[in-house]
């Protein structure tokens, strides 16, 4: 039996903490599964978390 291909990570369109986390991290893993997204993610610290949601926050700021 053929082995699956993982499924790429697309991010999102909609801007939160998760979704611009997930765009910096595509640029520097091009090609990246959403496994391998979702597993870096989950081990952010509290600390780095709070970077993503700070920017996510002045990206909504700038386009009100």
């Amino acid at each position: 039996m053929k082995a699956r291909k993982p499924k790429v990570y697309v991010v999102p369109v909609a801007i939160n903490a998760k979704n611009v986390c997930g765009r910096e991290w595509l640029s520097r893993n091009p090609g990246g599964s959403k496994d391998d997204y979702e597993t870096y993610f989950g081990g952010l610290t509290v600390a780095e978390l709070n970077v993503f949601k700070k920017k996510s926050a002045e990206i909504k700021k700038k386009c009100a």
